[in-house]
C-alpha cells in the first residue's frame, strides 16, 4: 500500500510509487491484486530485514501499524500483525485493542481460524508487560469467543472460567457477566450443567446495570435451564429477555438475545411464539451481514414452518440455508443440511431420500468434528426409523440411540423410554411396561414431541394409567406435526393422532374423531402420505376398539403403506381385518422401503433429452428444446452418468475429473482401525453386556441395567467407529468417503441447476440418478444408494 507507506516513512507518495516500481523493475518487489507490493521471494525479504537494525524495524513496524490502523477493519489484521512486531514501543493496550480489532475483522469474513491464532499471539506478546488487569480479561473473553466459534468448547469454555476468576478478583461486575455469558455460548446437544448454570445465576445477582447486560443474561440463562423439569421457568426468562430487548438499541445484542431465548422456546413454546423471534434473528443478521446467525435463525424458522405444515415455505427455507451453508463452507454448518431436506422427506414417505442424507450428515459431520452432529444424527435416525416403520432397524439403531441419550438429563430414563419404545413396536407390551415403569414421572421429558413418544409406547403397551395425564398434557399441541427441531431434525405424524388415540382409549369418542380428522387434514395439506397412513391406522384401531367398522380406513392406510415401503403399518392391519389385504403381506421389513415414494406410478414422464459438454457450457437438449447452461462442477458428472444409463460409477472414477483441480485423489488410507484380534474381544464382551442388561432389565433393576448401557454404548461406539459397512474393517482417510461427499454435493448441486431451465428434467433426474459410493442413471427410477 504505497498511501500507508508513504504515510508511515514521511517520503512523499510520488517518490514512494516511484522507487517501489524501480524495485520491482529489479525483481525485489511484485505488485499483488490488492494493490500492495510483495517480496519476490523470502530470501530477499530476509537479506533486507538483516540490514536494518532490531531498534529501527520495530520503529517502521510501530509507524505502519499506527497508519494503517486508521483505515479500522478493512487492514485491521495487518494492523496487528505489525503492532506485534513493534513490540515493546507500543503498549499493552494498543496490543490488545489492535488484536481484538482484528480478530473482529476475521470473524465477519468467517475466519474464526485466524481470529484464534492472532489473540493467542496478543496473549503472548502481553505476558512481557504489566498490562492492565481489565485489558487482559478483555482479550480473554475476545479468545474465548473465537476458540468456541472454531469449535473447540472445551478450550473456550477453559478461557472463559479463567476470565471469570480474574474478573471475579478484579470486582467487575460486568466483565464477570461477560464471562459468564461466554461460558454458554455453545449449547450442546441435550446438555444441562449444573456449573453454567450457577455461574449465571451468580452473575444475575452480582449485576444492576446494564440492562443489556442482564437481558443478555436471562436469555442465555433461559437457554441453559431447557429441557428442564419446570419448563415454564426457562421460558418465562425467555420471554423476559425478548422483552427487554426491545428498547435496546444495539442490533447485535437483540440477535444475541433472540438467538438464545428461542433455544429455550424450541420444542416447548408453540411455533406461533417461535416463528416472529427466529424471523427477526434472521433479519437482523442479514442487516449486521452476519452469516453465521443468520443461518441459526433460518434453520429454526425451517422447523418451525414444517411444525405447522407449510412444506413449501419449508422447503424454501431450507434450499435458502443450503445456499448460505456453502457459500460458508465449513463443515460445521454444512450437516444440517441434509438432515434438513430428510426432515422434509419424512412425513411424505420419501425414506430412500432420508437414508442418503443420513449418510451424508453422517460424513460431513466427522469431517467437521462437531460435538453434536453424531448425536444429533441418532436422534434424526431414530425417529426416521419410527416414521417409517422398520422394527428390524430400529433394534439395531437402539446402541448408537442410548449413546446419543448419554448427554442428557437423567440418563437412565431416557435410556428407559427407548427401550420402552423399541419393545412396544416389537409387540412385547410386557417389557415395554416395565421400562415404562423405569421413567417414573419423566420429569425431564415434557417436550410434545418427548410426551407423544411415551403416549405411542403406552398405547402399544396398554399403559392405560399414563392416557389421562398424556392427553391433558399434549392437549395445546393441536394442530402441528410431531418435530424435533435442530434437537433431531424430525418430522412425524400429527399430535391430533397421537390425541385421538388417547381419547380413543379413554372412550371420549367425539373427541377422537375431532383430532383424527384434524390430523388427516393436516397430513393431506402438507403432503405428508406416511403421516396419512399413520392417522389412518390410527382411526381404524380406534374404530375397531369400539367394535364399529374399519375396513375403509384399514384399506387405504395399507394401500399407501404399500406405496410407501411401511411394513409396520402393513403388520399392524394384518392384525385388524383381513379384508384390508389386496395382495400377501410381507412379514418382515418391505424390501421397497428405501424406495419410498419413488414407485413407478409416482415416476414423472419420460423425457427425449441429452447432455453434452461444450467448453465452459453444458448444452441440455430436451424435448425439442435447446439450453446453454454455464458449466458448474458436477454437472460433467451429471452428463457422464446420463450418458451410461444403468451403469454404476464408483465416486473415485466421478471425481478424477482431467480439469479439476480440487478432485479427490486416490491416496490410498492409513490401514485398518482395529485389528482382528481387538475387533473379536470387543464383540465378545458387547454380547456378554448385552446378556446382562437383559437379565437386568428382566428383574427391572434399572440401575444396573443403566451402568450395563453405558459400557455397552462406549463399546458399541468405538467398534462401530472402526467397523463400516458390510462388517468389513473400516480404514483410516479413506479417500472414497471424501470423494462421496464431494459427488453426492456436485450431482445433486447440477441437478438443481438443470431444473431452474427445465424444471420436468430436473424433476426426472432427481428421481432417477441415484448417488452413494456407486452412482448411477436409472432410467426407470434410482434405487437405494450402494
Amino acid at each position: 500500500m504505497p498511501a500507508a507507506l508513504a504515510r508511515a516513512t514521511g517520503v512523499p507518495l510520488p517518490e514512494v510509487v516511484r522507487r517501489l516500481g524501480e524495485l520491482c523493475s529489479r525483481g525485489v518487489l511484485r505488485p499483488s491484486d490488492a494493490g500492495s507490493y510483495l517480496f519476490s521471494h523470502a530470501l530477499v525479504r530476509d537479506v533486507f530485514y538483516e540490514r536494518i537494525t532490531p531498534d529501527r524495524r520495530r520503529e517502521l513496524h510501530r509507524s505502519i501499524a499506527t497508519t494503517v490502523n486508521v483505515d479500522g477493519q478493512r487492514h485491521a489484521a495487518l494492523a496487528a500483525h505489525h503492532m506485534l512486531l513493534a513490540v515493546p514501543l507500543v503498549s499493552a493496550a494498543d496490543v490488545i485493542r489492535a488484536a481484538i480489532a482484528a480478530a473482529e475483522a476475521a470473524r465477519a469474513r468467517l475466519a474464526p481460524e485466524d481470529a484464534v491464532a492472532i489473540l493467542e499471539k496478543a496473549a503472548s506478546a502481553v505476558e512481557e508487560f504489566d498490562a492492565p488487569e481489565a485489558d487482559q480479561i478483555e482479550l480473554l473473553l475476545a479468545l474465548g469467543w473465537a476458540a468456541t466459534e472454531v469449535g473447540t468448547l472445551a478450550r473456550g469454555r477453559q478461557v472463559f472460567r479463567e476470565a471469570s476468576r480474574r474478573a471475579a478478583t478484579l470486582g467487575h461486575a460486568g466483565l464477570v457477566a461477560r464471562a459468564a455469558l461466554g461460558q454458554g455460548a455453545e449449547l450442546v446437544f441435550g446438555e444441562v450443567r449444573d456449573e453454567l448454570c450457577a455461574t449465571l445465576r451468580s452473575a444475575l445477582a452480582g449485576l444492576s446495570e446494564p440492562a443489556e447486560l442482564r437481558a443478555r443474561l436471562l436469555a442465555r440463562m433461559a437457554a441453559a435451564l431447557q429441557p428442564s423439569t419446570t419448563p415454564d421457568e426457562p421460558i418465562a426468562l425467555a420471554r423476559q429477555a425478548l422483552e427487554m430487548a426491545k428498547d435496546l438499541v444495539d442490533p447485535r445484542v437483540r440477535a444475541e438475545i433472540a438467538l438464545a431465548a428461542g433455544s429455550a422456546l424450541m420444542d416447548f413454546a408453540a411455533p406461533a411464539e417461535r416463528i416472529p423471534v427466529a424471523d427477526e434473528l434472521v433479519q437482523t443478521a442479514r442487516a449486521l451481514g452476519d452469516a453465521i446467525l443468520e443461518l441459526r435463525g433460518l434453520t429454526r424458522l425451517a422447523t418451525d414452518w414444517l411444525e405447522v405444515g407449510d412444506f413449501a415455505r419449508a422447503e424454501a427455507l431450507i434450499d435458502a440455508r443450503a445456499e448460505l451453508a456453502g457459500r460458508i463452507g465449513h463443515p460445521r454448518y454444512l450437516w444440517q443440511t441434509p438432515l434438513l431436506r430428510s426432515m422434509l422427506a419424512m412425513p411424505k414417505g420419501d425414506f430412500g431420500r432420508c437414508d442418503e442424507a443420513i449418510e451424508e450428515a453422517t460424513a460431513i459431520g466427522q469431517e467437521g468434528f462437531d460435538v453434536n452432529a453424531a448425536h444429533v444424527v441418532a436422534v434424526h435416525r431414530f425417529w426416521m426409523l419410527l416414521v417409517r416403520g422398520d422394527g428390524e432397524g430400529l433394534r439395531a439403531h437402539v446402541p448408537a440411540m442410548l449413546h446419543a441419550m448419554c448427554r442428557m438429563p437423567d440418563p437412565a430414563q431416557h435410556h428407559a423410554l427407548v427401550h420402552a419404545v423399541v419393545h412396544a413396536r416389537s409387540g412385547d407390551a410386557v417389557r415395554a411396561r416395565t421400562q415404562l415403569s423405569a421413567i417414573g414421572d419423566g420429569a425431564r421429558m415434557l417436550a410434545p414431541m418427548m410426551r407423544a413418544t411415551i403416549a405411542d409406547a403406552a398405547l402399544l403397551a396398554d399403559d392405560s394409567a399414563r392416557f389421562p395425564a398424556l392427553l391433558a398434557e399434549l392437549g395445546p399441541a393441536r394442530g402441528r406435526h410431531t418435530t424435533w427441531g435442530p434437537f433431531g431434525f424430525v418430522c412425524g405424524p400429527p399430535f391430533d393422532a397421537v390425541l385421538g388415540s388417547l381419547a380413543a382409549r379413554l372412550g371420549r369418542r367425539d373427541e377422537a374423531r375431532a383430532a383424527f380428522a384434524a390430523a388427516l387434514e393436516l397430513s393431506r395439506r402438507s403432503g405428508a402420505r406416511a403421516s396419512e397412513a399413520w392417522v389412518l391406522l390410527a382411526q381404524g384401531e380406534a374404530l375397531r376398539c369400539w367394535s364399529m367398522p374399519a375396513t375403509a380406513d384399514f384399506s387405504a392406510a395399507a394401500r399407501l403403506a404399500r406405496e410407501l415401503g411401511i411394513a409396520a403399518i402393513l403388520e399392524r392391519v394384518e392384525g385388524g381385518t383381513g379384508s384390508a389385504r389386496e395382495a400377501p403381506l410381507p412379514s418382515g421389513p418391505c424390501p421397497d422401503a428405501v424406495s419410498a415414494s419413488r414407485t413407478a406410478a409416482d415416476a414423472p414422464a419420460q423425457l427425449q433429452f441429452s447432455l453434452r459438454p461444450q467448453g465452459k457450457h453444458v448444452v441440455v437438449f430436451c424435448n425439442g428444446r435447446t439450453t446453454r447452461l454455464r458449466l458448474v462442477r458436477g454437472l460433467p458428472m451429471l452428463a457422464r452418468l446420463v450418458d451410461h444409463p444403468g451403469r454404476e460409477f464408483h465416486v473415485l472414477d466421478l471425481a478424477a475429473e482431467p480439469d479439476d483441480e480440487s478432485a479427490v485423489a486416490d491416496r490410498g488410507d492409513a490401514g485398518e482401525t482395529l485389528d482382528a484380534k481387538a475387533r473379536e474381544a470387543y464383540q465378545r464382551r458387547i454380547l456378554e453386556l448385552r446378556t446382562e442388561l437383559d437379565e437386568a432389565e428382566g428383574f427391572a433393576d434399572v440401575f444396573r441395567a443403566d451402568r450395563a448401557r453405558r459400557e455397552l454404548d462406549l463399546l458399541v461406539q468405538q467398534l462401530s467407529s472402526a467397523i463400516g459397512l458390510g462388517g468389513r474393517a473400516r480404514r483410516v482417510g479413506s479417500a472414497a468417503e471424501r470423494a462421496r461427499i464431494v459427488v453426492q454435493r456436485r450431482v445433486r448441486e447440477a441437478i438443481k441447476k438443470v431444473a431452474e431451465h427445465e424444471p420436468e428434467l430436473g424433476r426426472h433426474l432427481d428421481w432417477a440418478v441415484r448417488t452413494g459410493t456407486f452412482c448411477a442413471y436409472e432410467p426407470l427410477g434410482r434405487k437405494t444408494a450402494v
